[in-house]
């Protein structure tokens, strides 16, 4: 079973990636910065599932984490410039939700990278 779903995981990876580096060559520069975590996240994903079909866990994990600090580089990022974006356009109400999202994301990457064992 197991096996299964990586390998759907890696034809979901192959697609993503054909799509995405796809829109890398088609855009502008600002397009391809946005674009470049989703594709080293669907990277990860591809090479994790290739090595849990292997069997080696310990590099499956390595992939994990690259996929996980990908995209909390993307989600801190994204607010990062939702703050400077009401703060420039004095939109002082989209920091309710930004904070709304930052407690959400904090506890996350807690949970991500600070699990208890």
């Amino acid at each position: 079973m197991k096996n299964i779903v990586s390998i759907r995981n890696i034809i979901t990876a192959v697609i993503a990636i054909v799509i995405l580096v796809w829109a890398t060559f088609k855009n502008q520069l600002f397009i391809k910065i946005v674009i470049s975590p989703f594709l080293i996240c669907a990277i990860a994903v591809l090479i994790e599932n290739i090595f849990i079909l292997l069997n080696k866990q310990k590099i499956a994990d390595i992939f994990r984490t690259i996929y996980r600090i990908s995209f909390f580089v993307y989600f801190f990022g994204f607010l990062a410039y939702a703050t400077y974006y009401s703060i420039a356009n004095k939109s002082y109400s989209l920091f309710i939700p930004i904070l709304i999202f930052l407690f959400f994301g904090i506890n996350f990457f807690k949970g991500a990278f600070f699990r208890k064992k």
